[in-house]
């Protein structure tokens, strides 16, 4: 959508003012979508299936490992499902 379409709708004819609120949206987009986010880092245990996440956590985005070899970092494929028994929480 350009402008001038914009102005058409909302309905102005001071193309100053639309442009700022244009770029005022577009930078509040942006705050609200993946600027916030945090990266941790998690000691693995042996033989340790289950880790705690932080209280403050909304979503995963990813899992990663580092490769020692090529000392880069590789992702984890996300699971869809596990299966989960009682027994496995010891």
């Amino acid at each position: 959508m350009k402008v001038k379409e914009i102005m058409e709708r909302v309905p102005t004819t001071n193309s100053g003012y639309a442009i700022a609120y244009i770029n005022d949206a577009l930078q509040e987009l942006q705050f609200l979508i993946e600027d916030n986010m945090m990266a941790g880092i998690e000691t693995l245990v042996a033989d340790q299936r289950y880790y705690g996440f932080p209280a403050d956590m909304e979503v995963l985005k990813s899992v990663l490992i580092k490769d020692t070899e090529n000392d880069k970092y590789v992702r984890i494929q996300r699971l869809q499902y596990v299966e989960s028994d009682e027994s496995d929480n010891s």
